[in-house]
């Protein structure tokens, strides 16, 4: 029985790949797909009268399509290329409608073997060389463009290098910080701290500080509603107590400055997940969340508190398979991801925590680019923080002095920091 979800997932992609094709994002004989793995009736009607299109050297949109599908087909095509939100995701659509129709394949190709073994009127080597040619044949369709060849990977870096300054996706604030770590690309930030430090009030710092500058970011939280979030954001922007916010215990003016605070929160930029427990499902939402109006950063809160999504024989091999999943999933989407890790009580002891001092330490030292770590003085009521950067790749390390308002949830940098 087939699954809903991924039948309607697919339908989504097909639908979505169309319209990419009659906007002129992407073409139909350029995919190296099949009219035959479309399951959309309009989308296979589609595709395939845009090959026909296109390989007479016309571009595919509505105008050229109107001479090859009937009147009903090209009303279908016009809402379609209408409904498209974004076309910017072609390449993945593509790659699932692909990998849709290697799963039907394959499953096709199982249960004619097993009826045929059931049967019995071949010999066992004979239906497993012809098992076995079938899906060498499929393993023939897979696609082939995860492998860049030099030269392409050559003229895509100049063409990069020479197309203007990198932005970063957000700064943190703080000048001495900004100089070091580029907040751009696949790379995997990661934050750590001993409990009640401030990680959670940190890795919040910097998704607002994206969300100022227009960015859309995707908040995970494993340990954090969506109410206990919007405050912590209104408290930063208000000024007003988090504490104070919580239980509700404002005055006539602080409810003001609560109300104005509103308007400063890009609300439409920022989505909140309570129930990502894995990678997986974040990226399940990333991809949703991309298709329908781009993203820009996820930030995870926290590492040691997501599952693997498989079995593992202990935590530090789960935290591995989390890291190298969290580090991947960058790399695909091309921005960055931050999270959060608890450092162990050994950090409380000295001066300045450690790579070492990471729970889990070996694979999150190994798959991020880069690692901050936030630490409190021996006086535990002192709103002084050190931030270290101790691990950045392709950049410079090195520490700064922060304040941190616990009550607002602000960071500053100290003078002298």
């Amino acid at each position: 029985m087939s699954d809903p979800n991924q039948e309607a997932i697919r339908a989504i992609s097909e639908r979505e790949f169309c319209g990419a094709i009659i906007k002129g994002d992407a073409r139909a004989t350029d995919a190296g797909l099949k009219a035959d793995w479309f399951t959309v009736p309009i989308c296979r009607r589609i595709f395939s009268a845009a090959l026909a299109v296109e390989r007479q050297g016309r571009p595919c949109d509505l105008a050229t399509l109107e001479g090859v599908l009937d009147d009903d087909d090209l009303d279908k095509a016009i809402t379609i290329a209408a409904e498209t939100v974004t076309t910017a995701l072609a390449d993945q659509q593509a790659d699932n409608i692909r990998l849709a129709a290697m799963r039907r394949e394959i499953v096709k190709t199982c249960l004619e073997t097993a009826r045929t073994a059931n049967e019995g009127e071949i010999s066992t080597t004979e239906l497993l060389d012809g098992a076995v040619m079938r899906l060498n044949a499929l393993s023939g369709q897979t696609d082939d463009r995860g492998v860049i060849s030099g030269t392409d990977a050559i003229c895509g870096f100049y063409t990069r290098l020479t197309s203007g300054a990198v932005e970063p996706v957000a700064k943190t604030g703080f000048p001495k910080l900004d100089r070091a770590l580029m907040i751009a690309g696949g790379k995997l930030i990661v934050v750590g701290a001993r409990p009640s430090v401030g990680k959670s009030a940190f890795l919040l710092h910097l998704a607002v500080k994206a969300l100022d500058v227009g960015r859309k970011i995707l908040l995970v939280s494993c340990e954090m509603g969506a109410d206990e979030i919007i405050g912590r954001i209104v408290a930063q922007k208000s000024r007003v107590s988090s504490d104070k916010i919580e239980r509700h215990e404002l005055d006539d003016s602080e409810i003001v400055k609560v109300a104005e605070s509103f308007a400063e929160i890009p609300s439409e930029q920022l989505f909140i997940s309570e129930r990502g427990r894995t990678v997986r499902d974040i990226r399940r939402m990333a991809l949703r969340i991309r298709a329908r109006c781009g993203l820009d950063m996820i930030v995870v809160d926290y590492l040691q508190l997501l599952d693997a999504g498989q079995k593992t024989s202990n935590r530090s091999e789960a935290v591995g398979v989390v890291t190298r999943a969290l580090k991947s999933l960058a790399m695909e989407l091309k921005i960055p991801i931050l999270t959060a890790s608890q450092l162990n009580r050994a950090s409380e002891r000295n001066d300045s925590p450690r790579l070492s001092d990471l729970r889990e330490s070996g694979s999150i030292e190994q798959d991020a680019d880069a690692v901050l770590l936030l630490h409190a003085p021996e006086e535990k009521e002192s709103p002084e923080r050190l931030l270290f950067l101790d691990k950045n790749r392709g950049g410079e390390c090195g520490k700064i002095r922060l304040y941190f308002d616990g009550a607002t949830m602000r960071f500053t940098e100290m003078q002298g920091g």
